[in-house]
């Protein structure tokens, strides 16, 4: 019903454009006429978007798309144990960048949570990653019987954790180990970027591959250039055939935003008293932050 109530008012943005297809000419000469209305309808949506807070944000994009009638979905919770394993790992490969990054290695111990919780009367997920299994209905999922949300690396340390669990099970998980042959990472912009960068980590860290390693067209609009270097990204005009809009990254003011924006002041402060080397580009030369996701010294972190 939210997106419904989010594409109706669009019926003007579809007709605008038909005109103009029909008057004008697309946009891209290669554009037929369903593409330049999808194209159209999805860049009215993302602008609306970037006119929200990042709490309205979040709560929009947690709803995902509607799964096929013929699968089935069910919640998975991730021990935190994971992410532990998977910490050495990432120490590894990112021991000379760790000047540049936010802190993301602060994993509560499990029996500290516990009294936490019985102390304040509360109940939390810091613990937990969670997942979900989404499989298909007539196969079924064979089965023997509020997280803490902080910037680089710390997405790549929830999918290396994903991926520890996958093969490295606990005995209660319902599944055996799964061949590391056998598993699939794909994602779509940002999780398509964040699929690349799990498979360089695994690389550089030694760990056995997945099947997709030497076949990264598994992606959709990967997400890869933090840097915003590119020509096309840099032609004033990219807005005309892009989906995303010209005032991207911008959101409106909210206490997530404030928050975020007084660490971020603090984090920059600290790395630019390190007499390490500043890992640049002059894309991001800017006194202003680029990206929420990372620092812009940190964005030419290979990962």
């Amino acid at each position: 019903m939210n997106k419904l109530k989010l594409i109706v008012p669009k019926i003007g943005v579809v007709v605008s454009a038909a005109i103009k297809h029909y008057i004008k000419g697309p946009p891209q000469p290669s554009w037929d006429l369903p593409f330049h209305l999808l194209f159209a309808l999805r860049k009215s949506i993302s602008e609306d978007i970037m006119n929200q807070t990042i709490e309205e944000v979040q709560q929009f994009l947690r709803m995902g798309p509607p799964l096929p009638a013929d699968f089935n979905e069910e919640e998975v919770a991730i021990s935190n144990k994971y992410r532990r394993r998977a910490q050495p790992y990432l120490e590894k490969i990112l021991n000379e960048y760790e000047h540049v990054l936010d802190e993301w290695k602060e994993l509560e111990d499990e029996n500290e949570i516990d009294q936490r919780e019985e102390k304040d009367n509360i109940s939390g997920s810091k613990r937990w990653l969670n997942a979900k299994w989404i499989y298909l209905r007539e196969r079924g999922f064979k089965r023997k019987g509020n997280s803490k949300r902080y910037q680089f690396p710390a997405a790549i340390l929830d999918a290396f954790a994903a991926y520890l669990y996958l093969i490295d099970p606990p005995e209660n998980a319902g599944f055996e180990a799964i061949d590391p042959k056998q598993i699939v990472i794909m994602g779509d912009s940002a999780g398509g970027g964040l699929a690349m960068a799990l498979g360089l980590a695994l690389r550089d860290t030694g760990l056995p591959m997945h099947l997709t390693s030497k076949m990264f067209h598994l992606t959709q609009s990967p997400w890869v250039d933090l840097t915003n270097s590119m020509p096309s990204f840099q032609n004033p005009l990219f807005y005309l055939t892009d989906i995303l809009p010209e005032n991207l990254f911008i959101n409106e003011p909210s206490p997530a935003l404030d928050d975020f924006y007084r660490k971020s002041d603090i984090l920059s402060k600290c790395i630019k008293k390190e007499s390490k080397p500043q890992f640049w580009d002059n894309s991001f030369n800017l006194s202003e932050r680029v990206h929420l996701y990372a620092p812009n010294e940190a964005l030419s972190v290979p990962y």
